[in-house]
């Protein structure tokens, strides 16, 4: 299991939640979904309420669904949040402006966390 949030995959286990169509093969993300096909029958579509008044949907299977409980929801944003430190580091830039909102994003998401789940729907 992943640090990270990993594209097209559950949040908390990492299994594969939409048809793979193609891995990145090099790169940072090698070995990471490039290129998604349509939802597997597993997968959930979970929406959060977070403490900041934002609302994310994040994918789950449907295994990973049945015990989501208070007790995973630090577990899940600390891997959003290292998915975006990630996504960061393997995209550099030097431009003032992307810096500052890139800046002003991870202040907020290590500001937040996941309050409750609002809704779980079936993706597929």
């Amino acid at each position: 299991m992943s640090d990270i949030k990993r594209l097209g995959c559950c949040t908390l286990c990492d299994t594969p939640a939409y048809e793979v169509k193609r891995l990145h093969t090099k790169g940072p993300f090698k070995g990471h979904p490039a290129e998604l096909g349509s939802p597997l029958e597993t997968c959930r579509k979970v929406t959060f309420d977070l403490k900041g008044g934002t609302i994310i949907t994040l994918t789950v299977c449907a295994e990973c669904v049945k015990g989501l409980g208070r007790d995973k929801f630090d577990k899940i944003w600390a891997k959003c949040i290292a998915a975006n430190h990630y996504e960061n580091a393997a995209h550099p830039t030097t431009r003032p402006a992307v810096l500052k909102g890139r800046e002003d994003i991870m202040k907020e998401m290590e500001a937040d966390e996941i309050l409750q789940v609002k809704e779980v729907t079936n993706h597929a």
